[in-house]
């Protein structure tokens, strides 16, 4: 399946010889887009970020027969009665498949999945089974998790663990310190070759904006997670100084902000600034305010260790954006409505290193 189907007509069609005759007639022209973005020399190795916003994807009444040919009411439908309001579009994850494909990351890291099964049936129907699925359940209320899909041709051996029962100081800087632990996790990956680690990724997803009666838009919080993911940084590069370290994840706020100072203050390096990406380039979410004005951020990131700053194949390494059924890439978001039809709120970074 290529990339890119007009996701606004995807959303709105009803007829299903319309959805077949469309569906046909892009795999005729574009049989092998996957390998558009995704291609690579053999010693390189993809990358990618993205926050798949709420991919809860239940299969419970599931039983055989084409996908592409259902309604969004049928697609519903499929999930047990209690999770049918939780279940994410279809035409979405049809749009999140199709960039994926399009990207053909070696690792996709992934943020907001909801559960084991979703990231299995999104796999499994949606990206080919193509990957090796590593699922981490946080400590997040929502049921919004972390995971890592690998190639099942990646000549790497993968281990996934876990660091959601670290300690976080909340306040510790003000003097009024409480002990937490981090909203969601910091979700780890190992890349083995021949027992040789060879790369390690850290994912997370730092506290929400959303405030509470004490910590106005989470930023008391979003710094403590800040502080602990740096010094979980520094813990693991003293263990492992000569393994190169990709920091990636939704931090919920600009690396330059007061909240995530701490993370700013080690040697972790943005590969947007060691490529010199144009500031419009970086944006991976666009926020409406309640008058509906359009506020493009960057709160999406990958941050290296000095190991690959030499290492970054920069004209392969980008915030993607979403395209049409043409191949167009798609302007941002300028209304509500035309986020709303987006795969996801948030876009997803690519990272390709020589590796």
């Amino acid at each position: 399946m290529g990339p890119a189907r007009s996701f606004k007509v995807r959303t709105h069609l009803g007829n299903s010889f319309y959805k077949k005759w469309h569906h046909l007639l892009w795999k005729r022209l574009f049989p092998l887009q996957k390998e558009s973005i995704g291609h690579r020399s053999p010693k390189q190795l993809i990358l990618c970020e993205l926050n798949a916003e709420n991919l809860f994807i239940s299969l419970e009444y599931y039983e055989g027969g084409d996908l592409e040919q259902l309604s969004e009411s049928q697609w519903r439908k499929l999930a047990l009665p209690q999770l049918r309001r939780q279940q994410k579009p279809l035409s979405k994850i049809w749009g999140l498949s199709e960039a994926i494909l399009d990207i053909n990351p070696d690792v996709l890291m992934l943020i907001e999945v909801g559960g084991r099964e979703s990231l299995e049936n999104f796999n499994y129907y949606f990206l080919k089974d193509a990957y090796t699925p590593h699922f981490i359940e946080t400590n997040s209320s929502r049921s919004i998790d972390l995971a890592f899909l690998v190639k099942k041709d990646l000549n790497l051996k993968a281990k996934a663990m876990s660091n959601k029962n670290v300690k976080v100081s909340v306040g510790a800087d003000r003097g009024v310190s409480s002990t937490a632990r981090f909203s969601r996790d910091v979700a780890e990956l190992h890349l083995l070759s021949n027992n040789r680690l060879e790369l390690i990724l850290l994912l997370t997803h730092l506290k929400s904006k959303i405030s509470t009666d004490t910590d106005f838009q989470g930023r008391d919080m979003r710094r403590a997670e800040a502080q602990a993911l740096a010094h979980l940084y520094r813990k693991i590069s003293a263990q492992h100084p000569e393994t190169p370290i990709v920091v990636a994840g939704d931090l919920n706020s600009q690396l330059q902000s007061f909240e995530l100072e701490p993370l700013a203050q080690t040697d972790l390096l943005d590969f947007h600034e060691i490529r010199g990406t144009p500031p419009e380039e970086r944006v991976s979410l666009i926020h409406f305010d309640q008058t509906g004005k359009a506020h493009p951020q960057v709160l999406d990131y990958l941050l290296v260790s000095p190991h690959l700053q030499n290492k970054i194949v920069r004209d392969q390494s980008f915030t993607y954006r979403y395209k049409s059924f043409y191949q167009t890439v798609h302007p941002l978001p300028t209304t509500v409505h035309q986020r709303y039809h987006m795969p996801s709120d948030h876009f997803p970074l690519v990272l390709t290193l020589r590796f």
